[in-house]
């Protein structure tokens, strides 16, 4: 599956990467999203510009 990651913190992009499936427990399910976003509070946690 495909997942857009964050490596480093600091200005560097995110970036596209191919990764397994998770395996899945007896008392998980896996879902398949079809549309996320990425907001403003996300960049500044990558900046370590805000503390969580």
């Amino acid at each position: 599956m495909k997942a857009m990651v964050i490596d480093t913190y600091g200005k560097v992009p995110l970036h596209l990467v191919e990764v397994p499936l998770p395996e899945i427990g007896e008392n998980e399910i896996l879902a398949e999203i079809h549309a996320a976003s990425i907001n403003p509070l996300d960049s500044k946690i990558r900046d370590r510009t805000i503390k969580l």
